[in-house]
């Protein structure tokens, strides 16, 4: 087994050297640094398939522009080819093969009410709103719109769990800010619940089920103007009420405004409480500054890109390579909240400081080049990425088949590439847990390994062709590419191959992540 980590990470970590040397420094001299060359929109058409919106590095919660669902091309909510937005949401997917979440939304409105988001055909019979492309900017970490419908001036911007709205509306009596929590990107609410605190805050749930299963999210939000009214309605019911749970649960915030006047909107999100929500609001944005949070969250940008200087003068290769990096940062997600608490896929609640916990990892497309790329320029990050993986198997229990790592949210992928993941670390020391490798690989696949153990490893291949056609999984071609190679070491664990993986780490003459130089000529 040792051998075959050797001759897997020993070319990887080669190819790496001769394409590019890195450090930690942070030379660049643009007046707002390295985000300049980042174009979020980029990827947001074809099968791109990437969020846009605000958020920092993997961040928790990715604040962005919602369009009705119209199939695979708007698996992160949006699509660069539309122009009807029914409200802006707090979690995201950016870059999966699948569609999900789109949860938690709001959106301002004017005039009538109106209690649903409306329909693609006809979004004016609902609240939804047309909106231009020559008034959609998206930089790093902030968001801007103009609602045609509104007249209303859409920012928004985050921190690690909080989004933070600013919203510039006309002159009206019969303003408003929706919560919808019927909204979702091709999942459906299975409860939903939302109470008024008090004339300013807001808080509730909601539960569904799509690409994953059963998804929890919680939420309080925080309005900058007390309300004059706390309207409720599920689906098209009304419900005179301050506090109602059901399954298409919305409120409609109201109150006037004055021509240009600022309404300010906090959305603080925990997978754990509404309590845990505000808390993380609390801890994260105290105050009202918008401007400081979008700066802050331009530094978190800048200060990550920076770890890769790119020496060119071809301002497009810049382009294209900064925009790049800045995708593979969107996930994995922070999934922890302040207090250090989280759910775990088996729905019980976790406290534990000693790491960050991360989900979102999508690892059918990220092992090959984002983790890869994680050990030399987030090594900070690369050992709490693996325990959640870790902690996520612990959850889910020893018999069941891991295929992929979220937090109860993705289940469908080929192949097992948290093996990969581990033979990508394990050379540069930063797999935590030592002592569990074992365990963890013997009980990732215990079928394999009780019916199969007999066969030799270059025939793994096969054995997982054969598995998954016995399965009917689908896509028989495809399970041996990328299932196959996965098992090797699988089986190599359950034949009782044993590593002696310090040894491992001693016997590899590799420079720590944090000597590597970072100049790349292009």
């Amino acid at each position: 087994m040792m051998s075959l980590i050797k001759k897997i990470s020993l070319p990887l970590i080669l190819a790496l050297v001769i394409i590019s040397v890195w450090s930690f420094t942070k030379p660049f001299n643009s007046n707002k640094g390295l985000i300049e060359y980042v174009d979020p929109f980029i990827g947001s058409g074809g099968h791109g398939h990437v969020f846009v919106g605000a958020t920092v590095p993997f961040g928790g919660v990715q604040v962005g522009p919602t369009n009705f669902n119209k199939g695979w091309d708007w698996s992160s909510s949006y699509h660069h080819t539309d122009s009807i937005v029914k409200g802006f949401c707090h979690l995201n997917v950016s870059g999966t093969g699948m569609s999900d979440l789109g949860e938690l939304t709001i959106m301002p409105a004017t005039g009538e009410l109106k209690y649903n988001a409306g329909n693609q055909d006809n979004h004016m019979s609902g609240y939804s709103s047309l909106y231009r492309k020559n008034t959609e900017i998206n930089t790093v970490g902030y968001y801007k719109v103009d609602l045609e419908r509104y007249d209303i001036n859409v920012e928004l911007t985050a921190s690690e769990r909080v989004g933070f709205h600013r919203y510039t509306y006309p002159n009206s009596d019969n303003s408003r800010v929706i919560i919808d929590l019927g909204e979702g990107s091709a999942d459906r609410p299975t409860e939903t619940y939302l109470k008024k605190i008090d004339d300013t805050t807001f808080e509730g749930y909601r539960f569904s089920s799509g690409w994953a299963r059963d998804q929890r999210e919680y939420f309080t939000l925080v309005i900058s103007k007390p309300v004059k009214d706390f309207i409720l309605y599920d689906g098209g019911n009304k419900h005179d009420t301050d506090e109602l749970k059901g399954e298409f649960v919305k409120g409609f915030l109201e109150f006037e405004t004055k021509k240009n006047e600022e309404i300010y909107v906090k959305m603080g999100v925990s997978t754990v409480s509404s309590k845990n929500a505000l808390e993380n609001l609390n801890a994260e944005i105290p105050h009202w500054d918008f401007d400081k949070v979008k700066l802050e969250a331009e530094n978190k940008w800048n200060q990550e890109l920076s770890k890769i200087n790119i020496k060119t003068e071809d301002l497009k290769r810049k382009r294209v390579f900064y925009t790049a990096m800045y995708h593979t940062m969107i996930a994995p997600n922070l999934y922890q909240d302040v207090n250090g608490e989280y759910r775990g896929t088996d729905k019980v609640v976790y406290k534990d400081t000693t790491f960050t916990n991360y989900t979102l990892f999508s690892l059918w497309d990220t092992y090959r080049a984002a983790h890869p790329l994680y050990t030399i320029t987030h090594p900070e990050r690369v050992s709490d990425m693996v325990n959640s993986m870790l902690k996520i198997f612990d959850h889910q229990g020893k018999s069941e088949r891991i295929k992929n790592f979220p937090y109860p949210r993705q289940y469908a992928t080929l192949g097992r590439y948290f093996v990969w993941i581990f033979l990508i670390l394990l050379p540069f020391g930063l797999v935590p847990e030592f002592d569990r490798i074992d365990e963890t690989f013997a009980n990732m696949f215990p079928r394999l390994g009780d019916h199969f153990v007999w066969l030799a490893v270059p025939f793994c291949t096969v054995v997982s062709w054969v598995f998954h056609t016995m399965e009917a999984i689908g896509e028989n071609t495809e399970n041996p590419f990328e299932g196959g190679p996965n098992d090797v070491p699988i089986t190599d664990m359950s034949r009782g191959i044993e590593i002696d993986i310090r040894q491992l780490i001693d016997d590899t003459d590799i420079p720590a992540p944090y000597e590597w130089k970072n100049d790349i000529v292009m």
